[in-house]
């Protein structure tokens, strides 16, 4: 293979790994060294830029809308392994109260303090599934539009510090798909906060986006692909 198939290769499986990974902010500085290491000429690195740059945004916006793209049914299994778990705890502490020779009426007196934070728990986890089932209605076909970038919008109250660092500010959708949320419910552009969260992505115009983040785009007023610095 000569130098420009050899690196051309090698930049295709960086971006691809980054991508899939929702680690795009790495990508320009793992082709960067790997140009080094190899002691490739900037022309040919320039050039394979070039060359891959429509590849590139077709693999990212591809990946981006399966990753949107959660099916009901996922949500809803992840509400039922939560139900399923609650149920659990309530049988293991009427089976420890049995164990230690509680009383009838001493079992139901845990059994009520134990219900009542289920009873939370199930709400909560209920409030949270039927606004992710919302919100894949309403961005599957946004993230099909020309615009990948969403501003974090709703209620003006934040308490979670998520929230109020994100709030009304303008992201691209891959930057999104890198967030966490800090509660373990992913992906970000779906479960936004976390449990019981009352904020929402809401798509902008580009022109919103030039405008907001204009380091995403080139000079020609075009989206910037994400191997290139922003």
């Amino acid at each position: 293979m000569t130098e420009m198939e050899l690196y051309l290769a090698e930049v295709k499986n960086i971006v691809r790994r980054n991508v899939e990974n929702s680690t795009p902010q790495l990508i320009s500085a793992e082709i960067e060294k790997y140009r080094r290491a190899r002691n490739v000429s900037k022309k040919v690195s320039d050039q394979v830029r070039a060359a891959i740059k429509s590849e590139v945004a077709k693999l990212e916006a591809g990946f981006l809308i399966e990753r949107v793209h959660v099916s009901e049914e996922e949500i809803i299994r992840k509400y039922e392994a939560t139900e399923s778990s609650i149920s659990a705890s309530v049988r293991e502490t009427v089976n420890r109260a049995m164990r230690a020779g509680k009383t009838d009426a001493e079992i139901q007196v845990v059994l009520a303090g134990e219900l009542k934070v289920a009873a939370r728990h199930v709400g909560t986890i209920q409030n949270t599934t039927r606004a992710a089932l919302s919100r894949v209605t309403t961005l599957d076909e946004t993230v099909k539009s020309d615009s990948p970038f969403f501003r974090y919008a709703g209620r003006r109250y934040a308490a979670r510090p998520f929230c109020k660092e994100h709030l009304d500010r303008v992201f691209h959708l891959m930057e999104i798909n890198a967030m966490s949320n800090g509660q373990g419910l992913y992906p970000v552009i779906i479960y936004c906060g976390g449990y019981n969260c009352g904020h929402r992505w809401v798509g902008v115009s580009l022109d919103t986006a030039r405008s907001e983040r204009p380091e995403w785009f080139d000079e020609r007023g075009i989206i910037k692909t994400n191997f290139q610095e922003k």
